[in-house]
């Protein structure tokens, strides 16, 4: 499976800016409706159509990832 940046991305009304959070800071924050607002625990990234939400393999050009049994 692909090795994530994140447990969770949380994007911004416009689209183009996100935050990365884990479950239990979702958790603290205001849910409403199928929103959720999060007071900023983490930097804000601006989505680029160059970013990469998986852990980069700069040598191989592409996401890590890890075998898994299931």
């Amino acid at each position: 499976s692909i090795i994530q940046i994140s447990d969770y991305v949380a994007l911004n009304l416009q689209r183009d800016s996100f935050i990365t959070t884990t479950y239990n800071e979702l958790r603290d924050c205001l849910n409403h409706e199928e929103r959720y607002l999060c007071q900023l625990k983490n930097p804000v990234r601006l989505l680029s159509s160059n970013e990469r939400l998986c852990e980069f393999d700069t040598f191989k050009n592409n996401c890590k990832f890890q075998k898994r049994d299931c």
